[in-house]
């Protein structure tokens, strides 16, 4: 997570109020899978689709008031407590003790676009990512808090740029110099996000240049220069 503009505002409004504010899915989960079930048992009605269904971060709370749920999803997630045989992922686990201890009416969901930026958005035309003096906004004028993604990684940016190109042709039948535009809006986006990312590598929190998904290689993760290379 890469923020660029304080949330704390947030935080008092979780805590003044008692509600949870959340990231927001792009698409809202039914949970009917068996490996949302805990110790064999449903931990919530089988089928329940929350009313919001939530990504993990950021999430604000008052842990007075969902600490007892979140420490429930941490158990019935973590492999080996006793024996619970979850199976779904922590969002799921998140997101089904949540709603156990009543969250379904008292959330707030948060943009996406403006808290993480899955599924490509901070890259389609109209609602790409700018810069906005010191910080970042969308194209459509949304101040953007934070986002996520593997921006150490070439491999990953590249994909990224990818999986828009191949929606706006599905999408939007784009081809030729249209096509071309949109690429390059994509990549400008990208290397926004990219250059925050690395100011951020060197700013109040110091962390590490290693390569983190190859230890055994000897370059840093933020050495570009491989067949890998982004190609923005």
């Amino acid at each position: 997570m890469i923020f660029c503009r304080d949330p704390i505002l947030y935080f008092e409004i979780a805590a003044k109020t008692g509600l949870v504010l959340c990231a927001v899915k792009e698409q809202k989960q039914s949970y009917d899978d068996p490996h949302h079930q805990a110790k064999g048992e449903w931990i919530i009605p089988e089928g329940t689709q929350p009313t919001v269904d939530l990504c993990n971060c950021p999430l604000f709370v008052d842990t007075h008031v969902w600490g007892k749920a979140l420490k429930e999803s941490f158990e019935v997630f973590m492999d080996g407590f006793p024996d619970t045989n979850f199976k779904g992922p922590d969002m799921a686990a998140m997101n089904i003790l949540l709603y156990k201890y009543g969250s379904n009416e008292r959330t707030i969901g948060l943009p996406n676009v403006q808290w993480i930026a899955t599924n490509e958005q901070a890259l389609k035309p109209y609602q790409r990512f700018v810069g906005d003096r010191d910080s970042i906004k969308t194209e459509t004028g949304t101040p953007v808090f934070s986002f996520h993604g593997q921006f150490y990684h070439p491999r990953w940016r590249n994909c990224q740029l990818a999986n828009r190109h191949r929606c706006i042709q599905g999408y939007l039948k784009a081809s030729g110099d249209s096509l071309l535009s949109s690429d390059n809006i994509a990549k400008g986006s990208m290397n926004l996000m990219y250059e925050r990312f690395k100011k951020m590598l060197d700013y109040k929190i110091q962390i590490p240049k290693i390569n983190y998904r190859h230890p055994e290689k000897e370059t840093g993760y933020l050495d570009i220069t491989s067949e890998e290379d982004f190609q923005g």
